[in-house]
């Protein structure tokens, strides 16, 4: 379905993040706008478990501890170990209630009590569309009732990206195959979906 524009306003997103957030651009990550709404998203939810697709040099993990509620855990998951690589001025990598996963998305098997029962699921991963759209399923098969899921490189045409494109996938999946209709933040490559209330 046709993605919707929106903006933090009327989404009635939180002023208010935690002091501490990690703003710092890197080369492939979010923009320092896009961090900041990210954690008003958090802030929003509040989440008490959160699951990450692309941990990457976890920034975005640290926001969310940040961001969540008191004794959030958060599972991060990637398909190999990028800390290596992890500039030394980037503040400690999260650890209190975080867990890391090192497997491939397409064909990770996950402890059965994940399913369902996330309040908040980031998908910021591979941005090939078969990635896009597994990555989007197993978030699908992850989120609780009522839960939040958030896709980062939501880019349209002709926007220009790093990687050589790879993020308009992201853009076309989610404005063509997916049957739910995301609300697209101005001014960000951040898309939007609430799961249904039961």
């Amino acid at each position: 379905m046709p993605l919707t524009r929106t903006t933090p306003e009327r989404l009635n997103l939180p002023a208010e993040i935690m002091p501490s957030v990690v703003l710092t651009p890197y080369k492939h990550g979010m923009k320092p706008l896009e961090m900041q709404i990210l954690c008003r998203l958090v802030a929003s939810v509040r989440p008490r478990r959160a699951f990450e697709i692309g941990t990457y040099w976890a920034i975005s993990t640290a926001n969310i501890v940040r961001n969540g509620a008191p004794g959030i855990e958060v599972w991060t998951l990637d398909n190999k170990n990028r800390f290596l690589d992890r500039p030394p001025d980037f503040p400690p990598i999260p650890e209190d209630g975080v867990h890391y996963l090192k497997a491939n998305s397409l064909s990770v098997a996950l402890p059965p009590g994940l399913y369902r029962s996330m309040d908040l699921v980031l998908v910021d991963a591979n941005h090939r569309r078969m990635h896009v759209a597994s990555d989007t399923r197993l978030a699908l098969d992850l989120i609780a009732p009522g839960g939040m899921i958030v896709w980062h490189d939501v880019m349209e045409p002709p926007e220009p990206y790093p990687s050589g494109g790879r993020a308009l996938e992201v853009f076309e999946y989610l404005s063509t195959a997916f049957p739910e209709t995301v609300s697209w933040i101005t001014g960000t490559s951040l898309g939007v979906w609430w799961a249904p209330v039961e």
